[in-house]
């Protein structure tokens, strides 16, 4: 799922911030994280703290109840975001 926000112009163009849920992972499981951390920024997210879940929230509403409802070991939602010239 894509959301598009407007940040703030900068000169003639305007700069826009894609952010989007990349996997659900587990706590122990790095490597989604190691491949694509120099392509986009990311954030794991921890559902234990208020903003994180704003944010998530935010991204995708589903993605809470993906979580919370998952069997297994712990699961962290990865935040990906880039901006876009």
């Amino acid at each position: 799922m894509w959301f598009s926000h407007v940040s703030s112009p900068l000169g003639p163009r305007v700069r826009t911030n894609y952010n989007f849920i990349l996997d659900v992972i587990e706590d122990r499981d790095l490597s989604v994280i190691n491949k694509l951390s120099n392509i986009f920024t990311l954030r794991r997210l921890d559902l234990s703290i208020v903003d994180d879940v704003m944010k998530a929230s935010y991204v995708d509403p589903d993605i809470i109840d993906v979580v919370k409802s998952s069997v297994g070991g712990k699961k962290i939602p990865i935040l990906a975001s880039y901006y876009e010239l």
